[in-house]
């Protein structure tokens, strides 16, 4: 019978500080316990183990140590548990200790087991894969037997840390990266070669595949990206280049339109005391119980506002307040009315020629002194 090496995971504590033990299958071992913060000189706690049975321990001071016997029969992960339990024994009878917590064992197997595990798995790879896994194994310190025992004593095959690394090396070692491909670069069609690229501390480079295994680290990212070819690249931007002129020239012939339909633009300002304020507050109601109002006919468009209604539009976005007020957009034809609900105040009008950015009307008027401008 083969014999396994397993490594124990120690929490001791109320909860949890960590070690970590050897020992081999089939011979009894013990496995070290120990409280802290414990209350009483004496107390009891329940074991659990792995097979589902329990077994309760004393657990005494200074110490508060005791050493559970253990004998692994199988490779792999087995968990204990333990809980303080209160045990009835007469006048011996002992309180629960405090805390809780639980035990991992994980069980490995013996380094000739180790070392043909290699063997065997080195015999299963491609040379590529080998050659990466040496590479990576021993820029991470980690102890590996192709063949036959080592002075080092190997590390299993199947650690998280050498299959995390067998993974990388299974994938990129033999891939065969494609040339030639279509690809997609912003909105255009290219062509493309896969490449394989390391990212180190931010840093991106292309590598080979023969490289890999110098490049494996938990640090590092590698990953198969896509590189536009030169003369594809060339093509894309000739293309792109007559897209961006076609973008150019629409846009250019939207602003022209936009100019022809809509010559001016409206701007409709509050002040109080000398000082711009909400627009909508020129309109609402005041206390004389009068409402303000604001009126455009633009083009064939019709629209009149009250203070309520003017902060509606405002808040469903259909108009825009800002620091200068309200800004409308007017065609060739406008007729604009604006009354504030209150003397104290002001309303101002600004028709402003789009062409040259400059006011061609601006108008201030109160409760008493309306303001009307139309073209």
């Amino acid at each position: 019978m083969k014999k396994l090496v397993f490594i124990l995971c120690v929490i001791s504590s109320q909860f949890s500080v960590a070690q970590t033990l050897k020992a081999t299958l089939g011979q009894p071992t013990q496995l070290p316990l120990r409280l802290f913060n414990q209350k009483s000189d004496k107390c009891n706690i329940d074991v659990t183990y792995p097979d589902g049975g329990s077994v309760q321990y004393d657990v005494s001071k200074p110490e508060y140590l005791i050493n559970i016997p253990f004998t692994p029969n199988a490779e792999g992960l087995a968990s204990f548990s333990w809980e303080g339990k209160f045990r009835m024994r007469g006048f011996a009878s002992l309180f629960a200790c405090e805390g809780a917590g639980k035990l991992n064992v994980y069980v490995a197997p013996t380094n000739e087991v180790k070392t043909q595990r290699w063997k065997e798995l080195g015999s299963k790879v491609s040379e590529s894969q080998k050659n990466c896994l040496s590479t990576a194994l021993n820029k991470a310190s980690i102890a590996f037997a192709w063949e036959g025992l080592d002075k080092e004593i190997p590390v299993d095959v199947n650690e998280p840390a050498v299959k995390d690394i067998r993974s990388l090396c299974e994938k990129y070692s033999d891939y065969a990266l494609k040339q030639n491909i279509s690809c997609k670069i912003g909105r255009l069609q290219s062509t493309c070669n896969e490449a394989l690229q390391v990212t180190i501390e931010g840093v991106k480079k292309q590598i080979t595949s023969g490289d890999i295994g110098e490049y494996i680290s938990p640090k590092n990212k590698i990953e198969i990206i896509e590189v536009e070819l030169d003369e594809a690249k060339v093509k894309r931007q000739q293309e792109q280049a007559l897209v961006d002129e076609k973008n150019k020239k629409d846009q250019e012939e939207v602003k022209a339109k936009e100019a022809r339909d809509f010559p001016y633009t409206l701007n409709v300002s509050c002040q109080l005391f000398g000082r711009n304020v909400a627009t909508m507050q020129c309109f609402m109601r005041s206390e004389g119980g009068f409402n303000g109002k604001l009126e455009i006919s633009n083009g064939s468009d019709y629209a009149m506002y009250t203070g309520i209604e003017l902060a509606m539009a405002i808040r469903n976005q259909r108009l825009v307040d800002t620091r200068e007020g309200i800004f409308v957009k007017l065609r060739e034809n406008f007729d604009v009315a604006a009354q504030s609900s209150a003397d104290d105040s002001k309303v101002t009008i600004k028709i402003i020629d789009n062409k040259t950015g400059k006011p061609v009307f601006t108008k201030s008027g109160t409760q008493f002194q309306p303001v009307v401008v139309r073209n």
